[in-house]
């Protein structure tokens, strides 16, 4: 009995060397980060990516800090946060002894095996005390636990700081999309009340009798025709107005009541500096939140493995037993034991080696969403700045020909007062004025819009630490 603690000991030393390594090596994923954007025309750091403060709106910057602090999607987030946090305490545990106290009384009843009467013994046990125990993490279990749950609620992190991200840009699109909208309302009144005077001023002169029905009827055409435009675009912005409640957590009411005459905004006509293709898994909050989930699944591979081995605890037990309740008070009738102790799953009918095949199977997975995530985002880059461009090139076409389309519709007009050209002419210009004007505002909304897109696609939003962070 006395090599006991010698033979424990060596059982000890031998299961740690063959313990799993917690320094592990992850898989690496097989994506070629290209050195530059396809798309870009230059490489140069990506830099103020708190991206609405370029559009010189005040109005802007408060939507965008209201949305990513009263949103509701971001309370979801910033919960799971604390749930994985909580995991990460609960997974450390294990690192710590286990000790419970308890009390009890049992009635028994036994026969007197010395007796040859056959008589039976009864008598009342009264026990109390505690009981300790502590897992020796030879092989690396619990280590592996905590690993992955320390790696989930990193990942929950990046996912909090992806839905701020979104949130942030989602409110400005929905933002510009209001003014956008308004601003295109504004051209269609405007061509409205044009077109209303026009058509005042040639039924003036027909009934005169210098201008013919034809005209007459023509006007009256295009103005009911130019009337039906304005309905349907309040009830688009109406939209977008109630979508930017929803983000900032605003009833459809409050934020219509909210959203005031607002200064134009400013978007710049420079290229956006796009940074490096490698900078990318750094900033995108997604692709971090890919990487630790990655990182997760090899942990719970780990720990599955774990289960292969035999578990080792150091036990222990301190307690007083009698007869009634005041023996509990003697010294005399205390009792423990202290020990080492081993379990081994030596059969389980091949539960183990499939919980193994499935936490490689989840790795796999795991490693394939990582790839696919990082495709996605170097698609999105490149998407976003080649549409950036393209609309940008499209409001400066866009902007020439609608200053073109006005100086024609003055000539005509002043032709016309002067009997060169008939009315259909003049009906003509100012028709092609009006679709001009609009889609020079429509492309500054989209130019606007892509502006956001593109500094979401690189990763740039909200620079200060999550409220929940702190939590």
């Amino acid at each position: 009995m006395r090599f006991m603690p010698l033979i424990w000991v060596t059982v000890f030393l031998v299961a740690a060397g063959c313990a799993s390594n917690p320094d592990r090596a992850w898989p690496a994923g097989s994506i070629d980060v290209p050195d530059v954007w396809r798309e870009a025309s230059a490489t140069d750091v990506a830099t103020n990516l708190a991206w609405w403060t370029r559009m010189e709106d005040p109005n802007l910057t408060r939507w965008v800090e209201e949305a990513v602090h009263a949103n509701h999607d971001l309370r979801i987030a910033r919960a799971r946060l604390r749930e994985a946090r909580a995991g990460v305490a609960a997974s450390a545990a294990g690192f710590y002894p286990s000790v419970g106290v308890g009390a009890g009384m049992a009635r028994q009843r036994v026969p007197a095996v010395s007796s040859p009467s056959g008589s039976v013994m009864e008598d009342t046990r009264y026990v109390a005390g505690f009981d300790a125990a502590w897992e020796v993490d030879v092989f690396g279990g619990t280590r592996a636990e905590k690993g992955a749950a320390s790696a989930r609620a990193e990942r929950a992190v990046a996912e909090l700081d992806a839905v701020r991200h979104s949130i942030a840009a989602e409110t400005a699109a929905a933002y510009l999309a209001v003014r956008g909208w308004w601003r295109r309302l504004e051209l269609a009144e405007t061509n409205l009340a044009l077109l209303s005077a026009t058509r005042e001023r040639i039924e003036a002169l027909h009934a005169v009798g210098l201008a013919p029905a034809l005209d007459v009827a023509r006007a009256r055409s295009q103005q009911e025709a130019a009337a039906s435009v304005p309905p349907v675009m309040r009830a688009a912005a109406a939209a977008e107005t109630y979508r930017l409640g929803v983000l900032t957590g605003l009833t459809p009411h409050d934020v219509a009541e909210r959203l005031l005459a607002t200064p134009p905004w400013v978007i710049p006509e420079e290229p956006i500096p796009a940074g490096l293709p490698s900078e990318l898994l750094d900033r995108r909050p997604d692709l971090r939140a890919a990487e630790k989930a990655l990182v997760a699944s090899g942990f719970d591979r780990d720990a599955a493995e774990a289960l292969r081995f035999p578990r080792f605890y150091l036990t222990g037990r301190y307690g007083r037993e009698g007869l009634s309740a005041g023996d509990l008070s003697d010294s005399a009738q205390a009792a423990w034991s202290i020990g080492p102790s081993l379990v081994w799953p030596v059969f389980q009918g091949g539960r183990i080696r499939a919980g193994i095949e499935a936490a490689d199977a989840r790795q796999e997975a795991a490693l394939a969403r990582y790839e696919q995530a990082v495709l996605i985002a170097l698609a999105d880059v490149e998407s976003a700045l080649s549409g950036y461009a393209a609309h940008q090139a499209a409001r400066r076409s866009l902007r020439q020909a609608a200053e073109a389309s006005r100086r024609t519709a003055e000539l005509a007009r002043r032709s016309y007062d002067q009997g060169l050209i008939d009315f259909f002419e003049v009906l003509a210009a100012e028709r092609e004025q009006a679709i001009r004007d609009d889609q020079l505002a429509e492309a500054e909304t989209a130019v606007a819009i892509r502006f956001v897109q593109t500094y979401k696609a690189l990763g740039g939003g909200p620079g200060e630490p999550d409220p929940g962070l702190q939590k």
